[in-house]
């Protein structure tokens, strides 16, 4: 990738090197359209002289409600490139959220998908209905290059709502040079992105994950993209894979799940050389499967919105079962207790995390700021961790401890001894009230051809009783046809406990 400085708009670092090196190769594939970096290019300045008709200027936010696609990526850059401030959110929200992410941010205009257009949230803010190919992107607006806003330290270029699995979600801003930081070390150190590569993720542009392979690791390095408007499903995915053949593919464990049950065939060939997972926590049961059945490793890592990126990760060719790996070059790495003092190695602990592409801020939450960024420099992921050897064992979220007999259980060892059951296709462990008391329960999603009923419950009382100890066992078990996610693939922990 290239050398940037820091100080450079996104959209420049993004744009100028791949037409200056290649202005005619395919930048991205979507729904039947190949679109160049110079078609890109024209389609940035088209949008962005429509923003600035529009009054949009330097810090102003611009919502972006649109499903991947080259139009999406170009109102991104066009945003950039005036020193406007992006605001990707997802296509699969409420009203009441798109309106509340509309008053938070104080957005001064909104692109938003075909399919949202009749939601009334966006009544009271300037906006524009648009489809997903760029041919049919504002075609009567000259395409005509414009001077870059000048981008300093503080200089906000994009800010993404955390997906509020437990209450509002979170503004969290980024600067322009922290997905330079990210591409530098993870993207280049970790995956070894290059030009010749073919992206392709499962995740969508309006999560830091899928934002992160599909813009900007892919533009930076020169490379191609495959994207899906669509939903992530089995079948869509497949079928995207066999027609594109991508060497590097991104997804949440949910997904590589979901197409490893899709398959009947005892073996899959895919054309991939890097398989990557983040977003929630590996089970090694899904690694292990997923190699099995394709004969890939998949390489796990965690990250957060607020770190813009993945900041520990296994390596290719040097994977560890159930662990989330070793730290990203240029990323600190602590593990705390409770009064913040550094916990021994074997023991759990809260991972704290700083590197150069850190929030410093969530918007207009400075309480919540502080007790998140500290003064130090580290973020308070809000993740349980456990470092061994080096590597580093994710145990589940703070807030979704139980706490049991005056001792804490990580739901996480208890979902991966309910997933040894060979009836188990997906669980979660949420608390219940036994009593009045804290007790563990356990939400099963089934695999084809085994029943719900009294003789599965007693038999999984029993599996759970030969390999826990007896606090630790569910009280209580709830079969369901799937666990309810929030759209970014978290399973929403809090909708069980009620």
């Amino acid at each position: 990738m290239n050398s940037l400085s820091p100080h450079t708009n996104l959209a420049v670092c993004l744009l100028l090197p791949n037409l200056e090196r290649h202005p005619d190769k395919v930048a991205y594939l979507c729904a039947g359209e190949a679109v160049s970096y110079r078609q890109l290019a024209d389609g940035v300045y088209r949008c962005a002289a429509w923003l600035r008709e529009q009054g949009v200027g330097h810090g102003d936010r611009v919502v972006i409600a649109l499903a991947d696609s080259p139009v999406f990526v170009a109102a991104f850059l066009a945003s950039n490139l005036i020193g406007a401030v992006p605001v990707p959110v997802s296509t699969a929200l409420a009203n009441e959220n798109y309106q509340y992410i509309l008053d938070d941010s104080g957005a001064r205009v909104v692109l938003v998908s075909k399919a949202l257009a009749d939601l009334p949230a966006w009544s009271r803010t300037k906006s524009m209905i648009c489809g997903e190919r760029l041919g049919d992107f504002l075609p009567h607006a000259l395409a005509v290059p414009i001077e870059a806003a000048q981008a300093g330290d503080d200089d906000l270029a994009y800010m993404i709502y955390t997906s509020g699995s437990t209450g509002k979600p979170k503004g969290v801003p980024h600067r322009h040079a922290d997905f330079l930081f990210s591409a530098k070390t993870y993207a280049d150190q970790v995956v070894g992105i290059g030009e010749n590569d073919r992206m392709f993720t499962a995740s969508k542009m309006t999560f830091a994950y899928g934002l992160g392979c599909s813009l900007m690791f892919t533009m930076l390095a020169g490379a191609s993209a495959i994207l899906n408007p669509g939903p992530s499903t089995p079948e869509q995915l497949l079928a995207l894979i066999a027609q594109h053949r991508p060497s590097v593919f991104f997804a949440v464990p949910t997904i590589y799940v979901q197409l490893i049950r899709s398959v009947s065939e005892a073996h899959l060939d895919l054309p991939m050389r890097f398989c990557g997972s983040a977003g929630e926590r590996l089970p090694a049961f899904v690694l292990d499967a997923w190699r099995e059945l394709t004969g890939l490793e998949l390489v796990d890592g965690i990250g957060s919105t607020e770190t813009n990126y993945v900041v520990i990760s296994n390596r290719p060719g040097a994977v560890v079962s159930g662990s989330a790996g070793i730290p990203v070059p240029g990323c600190d790495i602590r593990l705390v207790d409770d009064s913040g003092l550094d916990v021994a190695s074997g023991v759990s602990g809260h991972l704290l995390v700083r590197c150069a592409s850190n929030a410093r801020a969530y918007w207009h939450q400075p309480q919540v700021s502080a007790a998140t960024m500290l003064a130090d420099g580290f973020i308070r992921t809000g993740d349980l961790m456990r470092e061994e050897g080096g590597f580093y064992f994710h145990l589940g979220r703070s807030d979704d401890m139980l706490k049991v007999g005056g001792q804490y259980i990580s739901p996480v060892q208890l979902e991966d001894v309910l997933r040894d059951h060979p009836a188990v296709a997906d669980c979660a462990v949420v608390a219940c009230l036994v009593g009045g008391l804290e007790r563990p329960a356990a939400h099963l999603v089934l695999k084809p051809g085994f029943s719900a009923g009294a003789a599965l419950e007693k038999e999984l009382r029993a599996h759970a009783a030969a390999r826990l100890a007896d606090y630790m066992r569910p009280m209580k078990y709830a079969f369901h046809d799937d666990l309810p996610r929030n759209p970014s693939g978290k399973v929403q922990r809090f909708k069980l406990k009620q």
